[in-house]
């Protein structure tokens, strides 16, 4: 004879990966004041559930909650964005977050947005060129 069984499957949630560390690749002034000639920003992709293959990292640059860039995530998780082109001198805050695609939903599952506020100062602020003063 047959018996039946019933039950609920419920598939395990995956949980967003998450930036870690998001830091400057070279604080150029004194350590640890965070005003730099150099913007680059570094950081660290982590995901409980262990790494996999398709990761990426969204950043902006303008705080307006889109991504500006959108990076691919190097061994390890690390990841490294050069927000030159869109600075001016001055205060700046970058923002990234993690994204996964999860096959389970057909969409990306994005993590919390980390941010690092700097200084930026162009390095021509720091060696303004020579200038003439009598002839």
């Amino acid at each position: 004879d047959w018996v039946s069984l019933s039950f609920t499957y419920q598939a395990p949630q995956n949980l967003a990966p998450q930036v870690s560390g998001l830091q400057l690749v070279s604080d150029t002034d004194t350590p640890g004041d965070l005003i730099t000639s150099d913007p680059r920003v570094t950081g660290t992709l982590t995901d409980a559930e262990g790494m996999g293959m398709m990761y990426g990292v969204e950043i902006d640059v303008n705080g307006d909650g889109v991504a500006e860039s959108t990076l691919s995530v190097m061994p390890g998780g690390t990841f490294q964005y050069d927000p030159t082109a869109y600075l001016s001198a001055g205060s700046v805050t970058i923002k990234a977050r993690a994204r996964e695609w999860d096959n389970a939903t057909a969409s990306y599952l994005y993590g919390d947005w980390t941010s690092l506020t700097f200084t930026y100062q162009p390095a021509a602020l720091h060696n303004p060129p020579p200038q003439v003063t009598g002839f």
